[in-house]
């Protein structure tokens, strides 16, 4: 069908509008905000090519009961907001029968609105590769081998899963390859994050790279700038992030007027607290509602992100944060990740030297030039994301790949 006028289904797991804040509630450590944010730029993106709502069926990405969520069952909600408009599948959430579960609610769902109620289909975009979501690629095809589907890749399989060292690990990664391997043979296209995800799926299927994208209502935030000197970063506080290099850089700077905002969950957590003990400069925030978030960020003089190219995952990954950050107009320090494109690096404060002191002396550094230099740098970044990455550019790849199956 040579045309953006396409009925599109969406499965993935954004929070509905109205039910994010009770998710929120009942979760227990990280809350899976960008994954959230990500698919709701999609779906905007989809529905400004495609001048039409899109189905969405979702299940919220929250973490299984009992230890991440109390919630023991996610219950089927119909939920119509002026962006959004779909199903919350329910579903089981005790760990280790989850998985299952949702596979097993999906499949129902997707009988009763296609084969029962005969609502039109003509491509399904499926967000994430969770083996629920593999398996249901075999079932629609048979059920409905016409429909083109076309599956976006936020993360590889064998990184979801946390320690790949550890026993049970290694074990769930080897039950997701017999998944996949079983499975990825119905997707007729793919949307990766990264370049080298190709190179490690080995897909001779068309695909495209969608590293980020970005809400053009977003650019309507605004906040005053804060008086002092402030570093921030925000999201997942995990040790491998490099939180901890970030919280010594900073010791290492003696100015007294100085502060570090830090905002996020993860395991981290106790190390920017034990930091933050020591020193009153280092303020730990927790984790924050988004809107509040994207407001730090505009009051901060220096956004960073610590995350450095040490671990072979960062090919494999392009951090939502930086879409965030460059948005924002506040200058910003990244180090160079192969996951990021190059052309990201011209809009930014590049860091080139892994350790403590060389991140210590850019903050310095970059704290030393004029205003007008750095607020110069922030604006070209904010022009550069508003203009190229939007929601609405970036999901017309996704348009792209399902016409060109057609």
């Amino acid at each position: 069908m040579k045309s953006n006028k396409m009925n599109i289904t969406f499965i993935g797991g954004i929070f509905p509008p109205q039910n994010i804040d009770f998710f929120k509630e009942h979760s227990k450590g990280i809350f899976q905000y960008a994954a959230d944010v990500m698919q709701k730029n999609i779906i905007r993106g989809l529905q400004n090519n495609t001048h039409q709502k899109l189905n969405i069926i979702t299940l919220p990405f929250v973490g299984t009961f009992p230890n991440s969520c109390d919630l023991k069952y996610i219950h089927k909600h119909k939920f119509d907001s002026d962006v959004f408009s779909g199903t919350q599948v329910g579903f089981n959430n005790t760990k280790f029968i989850n998985e299952f579960s949702k596979y097993k609610a999906l499949k129902k769902e997707i009988i009763e609105q296609f084969s029962i109620n005969k609502k039109p289909l003509h491509a399904v975009v499926i967000y994430g590769m969770f083996p629920f979501f593999l398996k249901i690629t075999s079932f629609i095809k048979k059920k409905f081998p016409d429909v083109r589907i076309c599956m976006i890749v936020p993360d590889l399989p064998h990184l979801m899963g946390g320690d790949n060292t550890k026993l049970h690990i290694k074990m769930y990664n080897r039950y997701i390859k017999g998944i996949v391997d079983n499975n990825i043979s119905n997707v007729d296209a793919f949307v990766f994050i990264s370049k080298y995800m190709e190179d490690y799926l080995k897909t001779s299927k068309p695909y495209d790279i969608l590293e980020g994208i970005y809400n053009t209502d977003e650019k309507e935030i605004v906040a005053i700038k804060e008086i002092s000197p402030t570093i921030f970063y925000s999201g997942t506080l995990a040790l491998r992030y490099g939180i901890e290099k970030l919280l010594k850089s900073f010791s290492l700077i003696e100015n007294p007027e100085l502060r570090l905002w830090i905002c996020g969950a993860g395991d981290g957590e106790e190390k920017v607290k034990e930091y933050a003990e020591k020193d009153s400069r280092i303020i730990f925030k927790g984790q924050l509602d988004r809107l509040e978030i994207l407001k730090l960020q505009r009051k901060a003089t220096i956004l960073i992100n610590p995350r450095d190219a040490k671990e072979d995952f960062t090919k494999y990954s392009f951090p939502s944060k930086t879409i965030e950050y460059l948005s924002s107009g506040t200058p910003t320090i990244l180090y160079k990740l192969a996951g990021i494109p190059e052309e990201y690096y011209n809009y930014c404060f590049i860091c080139e030297e892994n350790g403590t002191e060389g991140l210590k002396n850019l903050i310095v550094k970059v704290l030393e030039l004029p205003e007008e230099i750095r607020n110069n740098i922030g604006e070209k970044a904010k022009s550069f994301i508003i203009t190229q990455k939007n929601e609405t550019l970036q999901s017309l790849k996704i348009i792209n790949l399902i016409n060109r199956l057609s």
